[in-house]
Parts: C-alpha cells; structure tokens; sequence
C-alpha cells in the first residue's frame, strides 16, 4: 500500500497516543461541561494516523489492478477504490466526539469545522461510492450458506479460521490478500493488519460471488467510528 494516499476522517488508535497534555477542542462544541468537548479531550490523547487508500498506478505495475478493481466491483464497491483524501488531525477528533448515528432514522450526525451537519446513511454511502440498495447491513445475521470455515481452507489451504490467530498473510491468492489489506486500511481501519476479522472474511467471502451481497457502507463505518470512540473510556 502506498503512503502517499489518506482519509480524510483518518483512524485513532489507542496505542502511542500524541506528546503533551491534551488541549481544548479548537472549535466551541457546546461547554467545558458537555459530553461532546470530554469525549474530545478523551479522544486528543490518541494518536491520529492517516488510512492509506489504494495506490492505483502501484497496483497496475504490479499486474494485480484489474483483479483487485474485480473484486470490489462485485459487492459494487468500484468507485470506492478510487477515493483519496488528506488526513486532518482536529477536525478528525471533533468528528468523532460529536458523531452519533441514528438507527432508527438511518442518518448519522457530527461536527465538523464548528458547523453540525446531519446525513442520510445512503447519502454516506453514495459519496463515498458504495451502493444504497439490496445490500447486507452490518447487524444482520450471517448469510446461512457463509461458513468461515469452509471458505477459509479453500483461499488458504488450511483446515481451521480463527480470529484470533489466523493470519492475512495465508491467503493464497494476491488479489485477495491486497484486496483484505485495502479493507483494513481504510472501512475498517486497523493499525494491526496482520490477522484478519470475521468480518473481513466476510467481505473477501462476498467479493468471490458475482451478484453475491453487498455490504453496506454505513453501517459498517459507523459501528467502527462508534467502537473508536467509545474504546478505552
């Protein structure tokens, strides 16, 4: 994966958080009181690392863009592939301390820049080019005919998945293994790429079926934003 290309929302980690004390949010939030300017100043003593987007020309010289463009376009990801954007440290964390999704109303809000914005999950999806119809959402339960397993041995050759040991780097075929990277590095956002998730799994599963389901964007996103902000408090 490239450096050169990053989110613009960026991921936290836990992990090595920035030097120094923790400052004041540099937009007015609502009052030193409030929940959104403590989850702030919780969220500031993270370190803030920029996602890296695939590197097209990278890939093309590699002889593996097609299979991996391929992929995403199965689940009708394509356009998702070809998103790139700078990472900004503060409006990242004021992001994150003002993001709330709304279930029931599928719409997601947040700050950003001192201004509150208000968004349709399908709006999110669509800007960030993923499909808004017949998709799988992320608290549905697991397709009957996806066995981890199952589709485990047959992109690696070994007999048992586990999520806690079993490594990105047994996948057999390039395609797949960057297509799993490309997944880690940017939706679900990992520091730590080395293993891989059930649902990740899952996402490889989907890309391997033409007109198999397709995940929603959203939901996805916004539990892992939900998981970043409330981990460690």
């Amino acid at each position: 994966m490239s450096k050169r290309a990053k989110t613009g929302t960026g991921a936290t980690s836990s992990k090595g958080g920035s030097k120094g004390k923790s400052k004041d949010p540099p937009f007015r939030l609502l009052n030193r009181e409030d929940r959104q300017t403590y989850d702030f100043i919780v969220l500031n003593k993270r370190q803030v690392k920029s996602t890296k987007f695939l590197h097209r020309e990278s890939f093309a010289s590699l002889g593996v863009l097609d299979g991996v463009q391929a992929l995403f376009n199965n689940i009708g990801w394509g356009q998702f592939l070809y998103n790139r954007a700078a990472t900004y440290v503060e409006p990242t964390l004021e992001f994150l301390a003002t993001f709330y999704p709304e279930e029931e109303a599928q719409t997601v809000t947040f700050q950003i820049l001192g201004e509150k914005r208000s968004l349709p999950n399908r709006v999110v999806s669509a800007l960030m080019g993923a499909p808004v119809d017949n998709l799988y959402y992320q608290q549905d339960p697991w397709p009957g005919n996806f066995n981890e397993h199952y589709f485990w041995q047959q992109i690696t050759n070994e007999p048992q998945y586990s999520s806690s040991s079993s490594k990105a780097s047994s996948i057999i075929h390039p395609c797949l293994r960057l297509a799993h990277r490309v997944l880690t590095c940017t939706i679900f956002s990992r520091s730590e790429v080395g293993q891989i998730s059930k649902a990740e799994l899952f996402f490889l599963w989907c890309m391997t079926r033409e007109n198999g389901l397709r995940p929603d964007f959203a939901s996805f996103f916004f539990t892992k934003c939900y998981n970043l902000k409330t981990m460690d408090k």
